[in-house]
């Protein structure tokens, strides 16, 4: 081979070669990204996996048990999820937001009565405001 040959042979390496690299880079650049976006639901993926293996038997029993297919037995388990968790949720929730509201009424009623005391007591004693705007009245010497 002559050197003409192996300079042209260098330069097709090198266009490759760096082709190569854009490409990894490129790649290295979206795993990083996808990493980033899917780490904050890694938990949540970890533990549907648990579930679902863990209850892939019982699910595999009651499709079994009730004659139905296996998608079927999975809608009745979430079903089920939904009536175990979530009724009591709801009742928790509609619980708090009574008590609540009895609290905010209670505190703007002990307000505006305690409002009205101050207010009772302060309208015969004009000498009180006097000495509350003005200071104590008594100079320093």
């Amino acid at each position: 081979m002559s050197n003409r040959d192996l300079d042209t042979l260098r330069k097709v390496l090198a266009h490759d070669l760096m082709q190569v690299y854009v490409r990894l880079i490129l790649l290295f650049a979206v795993a990083w990204f996808s990493v980033q976006t899917f780490a904050p639901f890694l938990p949540l993926m970890l533990w549907s996996l648990i579930l679902a293996v863990s209850l892939n038997p019982l699910n595999q029993w009651l499709s079994e048990r009730l004659g139905i297919g296996e998608g079927k037995s999975a809608g009745v388990f979430v079903l089920f999820g939904l009536l175990v968790i979530g009724v009591p949720t709801v009742l928790l929730g509609v619980s708090s937001a009574d008590h609540l509201r009895d609290w905010i009424a209670m505190f703007s009623n002990r307000r505006s009565s305690f409002q009205r005391q101050i207010h009772r007591w302060l309208t015969g004693r004009w000498w009180v405001l006097h000495f509350m705007s003005c200071g104590s009245g008594h100079t320093r010497t």
